[in-house]
Formats: structure tokens, C-alpha cells, sequence
């Protein structure tokens, strides 16, 4: 059952990755001038890089298959989310 969940999990984030990926010039439409279009892009790309990353990553935790491992992969992907909004809110402020 958890390798099912951890699967569905890397699927999750391949989807939001690349659904990201290809919106990334609709999303930076909203900044104000060209500086902060060039941060916004550089931001979303890190998150595209690294939640694409982080779903090769999930192929060692399935292998792995123990209930710790688990949670501690949704543990690393919630910090990495964690991180990447605090960033995105500190863009924003910044304007």
C-alpha cells in the first residue's frame, strides 16, 4: 500500500512539474517589471528542476519500501515546497 501511495506521489509531481514547466510565461506575466520576470522564471524553474528530482529520488524510497522511508520522502518534499513558497513570498514582498 505504501509503494502505491509513494508511486502516485512521483506521478503527482511529474504532473505539477511539467504543467508548471509549460505555464511558467503565463505566471510571470503578472510581474511588474523585466527584473523581477527574470527572478519569477529562475524561481519556478528551480521548482520545475527540483520536484522532477525529487520523483527520480522517489524511485530509491519505493525500492526502499518501509513506512520511515516514507515519511521521510514526503518530509523532504514538503521542506522543498516549504522553501520555494518562502522564496516566492519574499519575491513578491520585494516589489
Amino acid at each position: 500500500m505504501v509503494r502505491i501511495l509513494l508511486i502516485f506521489l512521483m506521478i503527482m509531481l511529474v504532473i505539477i512539474g511539467l504543467v508548471l514547466k509549460t505555464k511558467i510565461p503565463a505566471i510571470t506575466k503578472i510581474a511588474s517589471n523585466e527584473q523581477a520576470k527574470i527572478k519569477l522564471t529562475q524561481l519556478f524553474k528551480q521548482l520545475v528542476n527540483a520536484l522532477m528530482i525529487l520523483a527520480v529520488v522517489g524511485l530509491l524510497f519505493v525500492y526502499l519500501n518501509t513506512k520511515v522511508s516514507a515519511l521521510l520522502y514526503i518530509a523532504i518534499i514538503m521542506l522543498t515546497s516549504a522553501y520555494f513558497s518562502i522564496m516566492l513570498a519574499k519575491q513578491i514582498e520585494a516589489k
